[in-house]
């Protein structure tokens, strides 16, 4: 299992236009470059590396696991504090998460570097066979109402009238 870096501080300078060596001793930095390692190899593969280990069973890193790997750790630099906006019309809110807590991958990224791995993907069941449900197991289905007809309607009200009732004569009644 490797242990070094998949994103250093020269990466996030890079991605950030910030001058070269600015981070190299930035302690955020360099804890954003190690969580952002871990997740991706717990996502993909525990042994990819950047530099080959003649010691120890390495892979080379995918490009496009790096890739995900330096925008995800230039995103968590570029908002240390973890700053999320919220809103509904012209309300609005800021509040902080834990940036620690809030570290982590997007299923995207995840499923990405599982098949980049070779991984199943995640819930998958690898086939075999299956039955599809067919029945009316949901209460709003086969509730209480029996075989009385409601249709919704733009009333605003919370009352439901019956369009049509048990025992309603659909058709005129032959004389």
């Amino acid at each position: 299992m490797a242990t070094d870096l998949l994103v250093t501080p020269a990466d996030i300078e890079g991605w950030t236009q910030r001058p070269a060596g600015s981070l190299e001793n930035d302690t955020l930095a360099i804890r954003i470059c190690a969580g952002i390692s871990v997740l991706v190899r717990e996502a993909g593969s525990a042994d990819w590396t950047l530099e080959p280990n003649p010691v120890a069973p390495s892979i080379p890193l995918p490009p496009r696991a790096k890739l995900i790997a330096d925008i995800a750790a230039k995103n968590y630099y570029d908002n240390p504090d973890a700053e999320v906006t919220a809103g509904t019309g012209p309300i609005s809110g800021t509040k902080i998460i834990d940036a620690v807590h809030n570290m982590t991958l997007n299923e995207t990224e995840q499923a990405i570097l599982a098949e980049l791995a070779g991984l199943p993907a995640a819930g998958a069941t690898g086939g075999g066979l299956w039955v599809q449900p067919i029945g009316r197991d949901d209460a709003l289905l086969s509730g209480p109402r029996g075989t009385d007809v409601y249709v919704p309607d733009q009333s605003g009200s919370d009352w439901e009238i019956p369009w049509v009732r048990q025992g309603d004569h659909l058709y005129p009644r032959e004389i």
